[in-house]
């Protein structure tokens, strides 16, 4: 498990040079990526919400971002929201 303190944050991980090594993907045999959020007052970690790349995001960005778009499912929300 890994957070992040924000959506741009974790796509400049997710593309950073130790993610695109040449067999980085080799060592996977399969992903599944789920967003979580805290609950809240229990820790200091920062809610899950959707944001828009940085300006000037370069390609491999961008197209991470459409295979790994922030979803959150509507029960949490309404949860979270009240």
């Amino acid at each position: 498990m890994e957070s992040f303190d924000d959506y741009p944050g974790f796509m400049q991980h997710q593309t950073s040079d130790h993610h695109e090594a040449p067999d980085f993907g080799s060592l996977l045999e399969n992903l599944e990526l789920e967003w979580i959020d805290p609950i809240q007052g229990a820790c200091d970690l920062t809610e899950t919400n959707p944001q828009d790349l940085p300006e000037g995001a370069g390609e491999l960005m961008q197209e991470y971002a459409e295979n790994m778009p922030v979803v959150l499912q509507e029960w949490w929300l309404r949860l979270r929201n009240n």
